[in-house]
């Protein structure tokens, strides 16, 4: 048996002009990318949200898309 792993981050929303994950969800998509909306976890809002870690090539275009609609 393999130990467990995770290649997910857990992000929340903060002081930004996107309020909702809904909102970010939809402005990444426009852009090929797509997160996890967590607000259906228990305790959560709708500020948190989880990406995949992948390969450094889709990591880079995954943080500046998220420097650009986040900023």
């Amino acid at each position: 048996i393999q130990p467990p792993s995770s290649n997910f981050i857990f992000c929340k929303l903060e002081d930004t002009k996107i309020k909702s994950v809904k909102k970010l969800n939809k402005t990444l998509i426009k852009r090929g990318i797509i997160i996890r909306n967590c607000d259906n976890f228990r305790g959560l809002s709708d500020r948190f949200f989880r990406i995949a870690v992948k390969k450094r090539e889709e990591n880079i275009r995954l943080i500046s898309a998220l420097r650009a609609v986040l900023e």
